[in-house]
C-alpha cells in the first residue's frame, strides 16, 4: 500500500529535470472562447483564446492518481465547504440546481423575495499564482509530501509559442492552473476555499427556519458553488451588497476579480423593483430577467423554466433533422440513426432531469419527436402503431427516463448527509409541506410507479437507485404490453415479443423497411388498405403477384408463389418475422435459422414491393 512516507519517492520521476521528458511535457492548445460558451468574443483578439493542456497518459493517470489523496484528506479534514459541490466525489450540479429552483418557489409561495446575483470569475484558472496557491495550500494543511509534489509540477515551467516553423522564446510561465489536468479543478477550489468560509460566516443569506418535534431547525444560506460559477443569495439589497464586497475583498487577496460584464443580478421571486442597485468592485452589476445558471436558463418569470423548455424543443428539432440527412444514408442508418439519438441527444434533452420539472405538453411532444426519429431509423411509413417502433428500437420513453431520474435523486436526498444543503431543502419542504412543482411532480411519479403501495425499502441510495431503476422499467414495460393490446394489427407481435429490446435484423435496405412493417402488422397490402380504401382493388384484396389469395402479410411471406426465395421448410410465419423461434439448425444454433429466414423474407417482399409498384424508382428508404 502507497502511504505518505512513500510517495516522494512515487512523484520522484515527474519532478522538473527527472524522468522520461515525454511524461512531463505537454502541448497547448489555443480556441477561441466565442465558440464555447460567450458569444460576445472577438476571434481575432489573443485575450479571446483559452490554451487547454495535453498531457501524455503517464501523466494523467499520476494526476488522478494524486487527486485521489488530495481530494481525500480534503474531505476528511472539511477544507471545502458545503457551498461547493464541483469536481467533489459524491456531488453533483443537480444539487445546486435543486437547491436553487426550491429556494426560489419557497420565496414565491412564502411572499419573500429572492435576490440572485451571478457572478463569474475572470480567466479563474489562468490566474491563479502559483506561489500563492502554494502558501495557501500549506496554510490549510496539506501534508508536506503533497505539498511539494504538487510545487514540483509547477516551478519552473516554461510556455514555446509555435506557429507554423517559427518558435518562439521560453517563457516562464509562474500563474495559472493547467486546463485540462485532472488536478486543476481540485486545485482552484482549494485555492478559493477561503471566500465561501467567509461568507458563512457574516451569517447572511436566505433564510430557512422551521421546527420538528419541538427543535427550532434555522440556517441561512448565502449562495451556491459550484467550482469557478458562484452564485449569492439574498432576500434583500443590503445582505446582499454585503456578501459581495466580502466575494471581491477575498477575491482580491488572491490575485483574482470578477468579470463584470458575466456577472448578472436576476430577481427570481418578490415584487419587481426597477431600483435594485448592487455593486462590485464600485461598478454597478447589470440587472436582468433571466440566467442560464449551469446549462438551465432560469427566469424570473412565472413559469421559471420556460426558456429552457424553448430550448429543449428547439435541440429537439434540430437533432431531428440531423438524422434525417443524407450524409447518414451509406451508414447503417438503423444503428446509426438509434445510437446517435440515444448516446447523444437524449442526453441534452433530458439534461437536469433530476430537478428539473418541464410541463406534460412538452414530454408529449417530445415523445412524439422521439417516434419520428424511430421511424427514419427504421424507414417505416406513418401508419405503424409507435408501440412497434419503440418495441424494436429498445428506446424508454421520455415520462420513464424522468421517472428514473426524480426517483433516483429522491433517494440520493434521503440518504445524505444532513450537512449538505440540498438535504437540508428538501428537509425543510417536507417539514413545511410545501408543494413546489418538483415536490408536485415527484408525487405523482411515486404514485404511478407503485411506492405508495409498496415502499422502496433500502439500506443505501445505490440499492434505492437499482430498485426504482427496476420499478420503472416493469412498469413501462406493463404499459407496452397493455399498448400492444390495444392494437389488432399488432397480434404476431404480442404473441412473439414480451419486452422492449432492439433488434439486429434490419439495415439500409427495402426489404428491412417492409420486413418491419410486416412485424408490425401495418405492411401496405390490400387486406390492410381496405379498412381505409373503398375502392374495388381494395376491397377485393386479391393478391396482386399471383392472384390466387387474400393478399395478407401471411400470404406474401410464406405462401406466394410468384415471390422468391420461398421460406426454408420448417420455418414458421414468426420467425419468418425475425421473432424468436425454438427451430434450431444442425450444430443446434436459432440464430443463423432466424438470420436465413428474415434474409428470404426481406427479398420476397421486395420483389412484391418491385412488382406492385413497377412505376416507383427503387429507393433504399422511404
Amino acid at each position: 500500500m502507497l502511504t505518505l512516507d512513500r510517495w516522494m519517492d512515487t512523484a520522484e520521476p515527474f519532478k522538473f529535470g527527472g524522468g522520461s521528458r515525454r511524461e512531463r511535457e505537454g502541448a497547448g492548445v489555443l480556441f477561441s472562447v466565442e465558440t464555447t460558451r460567450w458569444r460576445h468574443c472577438n476571434a481575432a483578439h489573443i485575450g479571446d483564446y483559452r490554451a487547454l493542456t495535453v498531457t501524455s497518459v503517464v501523466y494523467r493517470v499520476f494526476m488522478q492518481v494524486l487527486k485521489a489523496w488530495i481530494s481525500g484528506w480534503a474531505e476528511s479534514a472539511h477544507v471545502l465547504t458545503e457551498l461547493q459541490n464541483g469536481f467533489r466525489p459524491g456531488r453533483r450540479l443537480e444539487d445546486n440546481l435543486f437547491v436553487l429552483t426550491s429556494c426560489t418557489e419557497i420565496a414565491r409561495k412564502e411572499g419573500r423575495r429572492l435576490i440572485c446575483c451571478f457572478l463569474d470569475v475572470e480567466k479563474a484558472y489562468d490566474n491563479v499564482p502559483h506561489e500563492t496557491l502554494f502558501h495557501r495550500l500549506g496554510t490549510l494543511g496539506m501534508a508536506p509530501p503533497l505539498l511539494e509534489t504538487i510545487k514540483r509540477l509547477y516551478r519552473e515551467n516554461v510556455v514555446t509559442a509555435v506557429f507554423g516553423n517559427v518558435h518562439s522564446e521560453r517563457v516562464y510561465v509562474h500563474r495559472g492552473l493547467r486546463q485540462g489536468c485532472p488536478l486543476s479543478p481540485l486545485l482552484y477550489l482549494l485555492y478559493v476555499a477561503g471566500l465561501e468560509k467567509a461568507l458563512l460566516q457574516a451569517n447572511l443569506g436566505f433564510g430557512l427556519k422551521y421546527s420538528t418535534t419541538g427543535i427550532d431547525n434555522s440556517s441561512r444560506l448565502p449562495g451556491l458553488a459550484f467550482a469557478d460559477d458562484l452564485v449569492i443569495m439574498g432576500e434583500n439589497t443590503e445582505d446582499v451588497q454585503k456578501m459581495l464586497d466580502i466575494c471581491a475583498a477575498e477575491l482580491r487577496s488572491l490575485g483574482l476579480k470578477f468579470n463584470q460584464r458575466k456577472c448578472r443580478v436576476v430577481q427570481l421571486a418578490g415584487e419587481a423593483n426597477d431600483q435594485l442597485s448592487l455593486t462590485l468592485n464600485e461598478e454597478t452589476l447589470t440587472v436582468d430577467r433571466s440566467y442560464k445558471y449551469l446549462g438551465i436558463n432560469l427566469c424570473a418569470e412565472t413559469d421559471m423554466f420556460r426558456l429552457h423548455e424553448a430550448k429543449v424543443r428547439q435541440s429537439a428539432l434540430r437533432a431531428q433533422c440531423i438524422l434525417r440527412r443524407r450524409c447518414l444514408w451509406g451508414c447503417h442508418q438503423y444503428t446509426m440513426v438509434r445510437d446517435l439519438w440515444k448516446l447523444a441527444h437524449v442526453p441534452g434533452l433530458t439534461f437536469a432531469n433530476a430537478v428539473v420539472c418541464l410541463p406534460s405538453a412538452t414530454r408529449n411532444w417530445l415523445e412524439r419527436r422521439q417516434t419520428e426519429v424511430g421511424r427514419t431509423a427504421v424507414g417505416c411509413h406513418g401508419r405503424v402503431a409507435n408501440a412497434a417502433i419503440q418495441g424494436d428500437l429498445g428506446w424508454s420513453s421520455f415520462e420513464a427516463r424522468e421517472a428514473c431520474s426524480k426517483l433516483e435523486y429522491r433517494g440520493r436526498l434521503q440518504f445524505m448527509s444532513h450537512n449538505r444543503w440540498a438535504r437540508r431543502v428538501f428537509e425543510y419542504l417536507a417539514a413545511t409541506c410545501l408543494r413546489t412543482t418538483w415536490v408536485k411532480r415527484l408525487h405523482k411519479i411515486e404514485g404511478k410507479y407503485g411506492l405508495f403501495q409498496t415502499p422502496i425499502s433500502a439500506e443505501s441510495a445505490t440499492a434505492w437507485k437499482q430498485e426504482a431503476r427496476r420499478r420503472v422499467q416493469e412498469k413501462e414495460n406493463r404499459q407496452w404490453l397493455q399498448a400492444l393490446a390495444e392494437k389488432p394489427t399488432l397480434a404476431v407481435y404480442r404473441e412473439c415479443k414480451n419486452s422492449i429490446g432492439p433488434e439486429k435484423i434490419f439495415d439500409n435496405g427495402l426489404g428491412s423497411a417492409l420486413l418491419f412493417e410486416a412485424r408490425a402488422g401495418a405492411l401496405r397490402t390490400l387486406v390492410y388498405r381496405r379498412h381505409f380504401d373503398a375502392t374495388p382493388e381494395a376491397q377485393a384484396a386479391i393478391c396482386r403477384a399471383c392472384g390466387d389469395a387474400e393478399e395478407t402479410i401471411e400470404h406474401l411471406v410464406m405462401s406466394c408463389q410468384r415471390l422468391h426465395p420461398m421460406p426454408t421448410e420448417g420455418t414458421t410465419f414468426p420467425q419468418a418475422l425475425g421473432f424468436h423461434g425454438p427451430a434450431v439448425d444442425d450444430e443446434g444454433d436459432s440464430s443463423k435459422v432466424k438470420s436465413e429466414g428474415v434474409l428470404r423474407t426481406k427479398r420476397r417482399l421486395t420483389l412484391w414491393w418491385s412488382t406492385v409498384f413497377k412505376s416507383a424508382k427503387p429507393q433504399s428508404r422511404k
